[in-house]
């Protein structure tokens, strides 16, 4: 629980649970009491969901429903400067907005899934347990989810 000036309280959960799952939550309004109602309900539509896929992937012969797309950041103004005639082997240069250190944890790409959608985590990366690559998922704006293998 955090006061955050005078009227936003904020409450935040996190649940370590077995096979290395983990599950938070946290919201923001101007009665602790509500804050605190709020997370409890975040977190038990995630444990409910966690316990839905959990048992799904029991049940062999399911489709998978993850794509894989290859995804690069470029500069805003990147489409303003083109040149008139575009050579294809120049690219222009990808550019970092922010950097942080993961520890690579072996799973199956449905397991990562899982673990994205039970934290507010914009991705996960995570060494693929079947294909023994570096792999990165996330949650695209349609709902769907992206999966990029990245080859060692």
């Amino acid at each position: 629980l955090d006061v955050e000036g005078s009227r936003r309280h904020k409450a935040e959960i996190i649940l370590f649970c077995a096979n290395h799952i983990v599950i938070d939550a946290s919201s923001e309004t101007e009665d602790m009491y509500k804050s605190i109602d709020f997370t409890i309900d975040k977190i038990t539509r995630r444990m409910r969901k966690c316990k839905t896929r959990l048992l799904k992937r029991r049940n062999p012969g399911q489709e998978e429903s993850i794509r894989y797309l290859d995804e690069r950041n470029y500069r805003a103004d990147f489409l303003d400067n083109l040149p008139e005639e575009v050579n294809e082997t120049d690219e222009p240069e990808p550019f970092f907005v922010h950097k942080e250190s993961f520890s690579l944890r072996k799973l199956f790409k449905e397991e990562a899934v899982i673990d994205l959608d039970l934290t507010e985590r914009p991705f996960v990366v995570f060494k693929n347990a079947r294909r023994n690559v570096t792999s990165i998922v996330w949650r695209k704006p349609d709902g769907d989810y992206g999966i990029v293998d990245i080859p060692s």
